[in-house]
């Protein structure tokens, strides 16, 4: 059963931080990024931030997304 975690926050340079992972078998050596994952980096950085999609710390997947803040 995959476990979900959502965390979001604040970075110290006013910018959003999101970062979703779970605890299923993660990714497979050598996988090639499909449309999804690619397409989540390219809108991170139009908005001028970053997407990151890893192998999480003990097991699963890990999508860290850094986003700036713009005031108004």
């Amino acid at each position: 059963m995959l476990i979900p975690v959502i965390q979001i926050g604040m970075g110290v340079e006013h910018d959003l931080h999101v970062r979703i992972s779970d605890d299923g078998r993660g990714l497979t050596p050598g996988t090639v990024s499909g449309m999804g994952r690619l397409s989540m980096g390219e809108r991170a950085a139009e908005l001028g931030g970053s997407c990151v999609v890893a192998p999480g710390a003990a097991c699963g997947t890990e999508v860290q997304v850094r986003l700036p803040l713009t005031g108004g």
